[in-house]
């Protein structure tokens, strides 16, 4: 049947989970193949519950907490920082108290930003960090390869192929 082919190629790269659109690109971006401009990281499960200690139930009222976007075999968890959520010092409070949390449990976590999702040197930066978090070697990439992060770049993110290279 014609585009059976396509459709099982794009159905790897389905997940459950999201609950925001940057969420979703965020994934893409990180977990999407190499070979279509994405950094190719393992698909980590996206807004993972998390039991959390007496500590923070009593600090908070909440019995747990769910992480944007989290590798469970690495105890690794990215949380997307959004800079219309986090304007008032309450908002930056909280995001501490959830980190500190998170720590308390062992997970080392990663925080990204509007801008540094943005601009492709800053999430470089980002990667790197998780790949080395990961114990992930470095390895060469295509030349072709960041032409085609351009391109998943200019098809994902609203402010597209303009994305501040710098």
């Amino acid at each position: 049947m014609y585009g059976t082919t396509n459709a099982k190629r794009a159905l790897q790269y389905v997940i459950d989970g999201s609950e925001s659109p940057m969420e979703s690109k965020l994934y893409e971006l990180l977990c999407f193949s190499k070979r279509i401009g994405g950094r190719g990281l393992s698909k980590p499960n996206l807004n993972h519950k998390l039991a959390t200690t007496e500590s923070f139930r009593r600090a908070t009222g909440k019995k747990s907490l769910r992480c944007d976007l989290f590798w469970p075999e690495y105890s690794i968890a990215v949380e997307y920082d959004s800079s219309e959520h986090h304007t008032g010092p309450d908002n930056i409070a909280d995001d501490a108290t959830r980190r500190a949390a998170l720590a308390s449990l062992g997970i080392k976590v990663v925080t990204v930003t509007n801008r540094q999702v943005k601009r492709i040197v800053e999430f470089d930066v980002v990667v790197e960090l998780l790949e080395k978090l990961m114990l992930k070697r470095k390895r060469p990439t295509s030349r072709q390869w960041r032409h085609k992060e351009l391109e998943l770049r200019s098809t994902i993110l609203p402010y597209g192929a303009s994305c501040d290279p710098l």
